[in-house]
């Protein structure tokens, strides 16, 4: 008896597309495929039924009773499998299901991160969608997504993991701050980088990008306090402990925070979303992922 394989509802689709199309040349166009290609998966077919199924040569393409028997019987079959296709499709939309979602803190009060709008749209449109967001040191969100602890992350790592792939989402838009509070805030307001060495009170990032460190090497700076998230060093720095760089949206709901004017100081710091490149194409994390690319890309 014969099985149907993969292969075979392929070459039956080129079949179909043959006696649709009245010939192999007219299939061949429609497909964009070969001539020489197309006749190969016809002839295929007939050695896999076992009975020749069309007349091609001079007297022009026809079908034989086998053919059209043939014909009928694969129209049929292809049409159910489209069929139950769209019926998982709609099954599947309308199971409810959960989004796992990895973000770093102070992450969402960016202007310019998509994130929550995403969220609102992606929702709208999957109704039986439940959501987990988590919370997690900016270095660690790919792994929680490579482990399958998280579907989809937002991180500052670009291109690291194998198994997952990565696209632009925003940027974080970064300078040096420090709070009037700060007992040595006249010395900041008058200091002149490269002219005034003395030594100045600084917050320091435990997780320092290569560009953060690479500046602070250069200034005249004493760690006074160090944070292992943007909220510790957010708080240090605005409890006057010493001066340091912040994200603009996280400075910026503090007035007794002030903006140093230091050549260097200023850093573009971009996000990218992650997901498991094994993940369904019509999983929520591959239509979020989706959503969030082309907003960078229209950015």
């Amino acid at each position: 008896m014969l099985r149907i394989s993969n292969i075979d509802l392929r070459t039956l689709s080129v079949f179909l597309e043959v006696v649709e199309q009245e010939g192999f040349s007219a299939a061949a166009e429609a497909r964009g495929a070969s001539l020489s290609k197309i006749t190969r998966d016809v002839s295929a077919i007939e050695q896999r039924v076992g009975m020749r199924l069309c007349n091609r040569g001079r007297g022009g393409f026809s079908l034989t009773r086998a053919g059209e028997e043939v014909y009928r019987a694969a129209r049929e079959l292809v049409d159910n499998v489209r069929g139950f296709e769209n019926r998982l499709a709609t099954i599947e939309s309308n199971m409810p299901h959960a989004l796992i979602v990895g973000i770093v803190d102070n992450m969402m009060a960016n202007p310019d991160c998509p994130v929550i709008d995403a969220i609102r749209r992606l929702t709208g449109e999957s109704p039986g969608l439940t959501l987990s967001i988590n919370v997690h040191p900016v270095t660690s969100v790919d792994f929680k997504v490579r482990d399958r602890v998280s579907d989809i992350g937002f991180t500052t790592h670009f291109d690291m993991l194998a198994p997952l792939k990565y696209a632009p989402a925003f940027v974080e838009r970064h300078a040096l701050f420090v709070s009037r509070t700060c007992p040595d805030f006249d010395r900041f307001a008058s200091w002149v980088p490269g002219e005034d060495t003395e030594m100045l009170p600084y917050v320091r990032r435990s997780f320092a990008y290569q560009k953060y460190t690479e500046f602070e090497a250069a200034m005249p700076f004493q760690t006074k306090a160090a944070g292992d998230s943007l909220e510790a060093v957010l708080t240090s720095v605005a409890a006057g402990v010493g001066a340091g760089l912040l994200p603009r949206h996280a400075a910026a709901p503090f007035d007794h925070l002030v903006e140093l004017d230091v050549p260097g100081s200023r850093f573009d710091i971009p996000f990218n979303v992650v997901m498991r490149r094994d993940a369904s194409p019509r999983s929520a994390a591959a239509k979020l992922f989706s959503v969030i690319k082309d907003s960078a890309i229209h950015t």
